[in-house]
């Protein structure tokens, strides 16, 4: 009995945290409850206090001042779009140089993420300057470009096109290729479904081709198979006639292209 009590005894400032972090209701608590101190240690309360209620400080604060990675994780997270335009470009600015040079993959990640919810053209910009940043040791298989790619699909920004188009080459990644042939479905330009028609041609991977096929029929609205002649054929047949490659879909059509997205 008596070792029970001790037992008990040991393990309540752990039972304190575990409390003390639910009733923040924090949205990081599993971070929090499992974090790791800079030195290290994981039994560090006061820690994983700060963690729990101040999450590291100010967040431009914790990116000026702290090499912690978690801390500048949070704290990116936390620069979300502000109203006033001083501030929002400042943001940007923050947000711009954390996806090309934060050392931990996982902060570019999160750079890149907050950027794609912004409306700000800025933005655009800022993920067009990080995706021409070489992939170094920590994006071995390039998943920053392709969450870059993904991140342009969002914004539906036309001066996102050519790299989007680019994206497409065979040189590049799988992943990538298919990211950008997704992406695609939020530039109905002519030059997007141009790019979609030579990689229906040419491309031997199966993904991407599928990839390639849907974003088609969801830009243009025409039901057609994956064939790349019947494709060319009705790109040929609109330029004779001189309509429109895009036509308006049914009903069931749309909501099935609304369903897929």
């Amino acid at each position: 009995m008596h070792g029970g009590w001790s037992m008990l005894l040991r393990r309540l400032p752990s039972l304190f945290i575990f409390l003390l972090l639910i009733s923040t209701g924090c949205a990081h608590f599993g971070d929090d409850i499992t974090a790791y101190n800079p030195e290290g240690k994981w039994y560090d309360l006061g820690y994983k206090l700060d963690l729990a209620w101040n999450q590291g400080g100010p967040p431009l604060e914790v990116l000026a001042t702290s090499q912690d990675g978690d801390l500048r994780r949070r704290a990116l997270l936390r620069l979300t779009e502000p109203s006033n335009e001083q501030e929002r470009a400042q943001y940007i600015e923050i947000l711009s140089t954390a996806a090309r040079t934060e050392r931990a993959a996982i902060n570019r990640l999160t750079a890149v993420q907050m950027l794609s919810t912004y409306k700000d053209p800025a933005a655009t910009q800022a993920l067009l300057a990080a995706y021409q940043v070489p992939a170094n040791a920590n994006d071995k298989n390039g998943v920053i470009q392709v969450a870059i790619v993904q991140a342009l699909g969002k914004q539906k920004d036309p001066a996102a096109l050519d790299i989007l188009v680019a994206a497409l080459d065979p040189k590049n990644q799988e992943d990538l290729r298919a990211a950008a042939a997704h992406s695609l479905r939020k530039y109905p330009e002519y030059k997007a479904s141009e790019a979609l028609l030579a990689t229906l041609k040419q491309e031997k991977s199966t993904a991407v081709r599928r990839e390639a096929h849907r974003t088609l029929v969801y830009i243009t609205g025409r039901d057609l198979p994956d064939d790349p002649q019947v494709w060319e054929q009705t790109f040929q047949q609109a330029a004779t006639r001189g309509e429109p490659l895009a036509k308006e879909p049914g009903l069931f059509f749309r909501l099935a292209n609304w369903w897929s997205d």
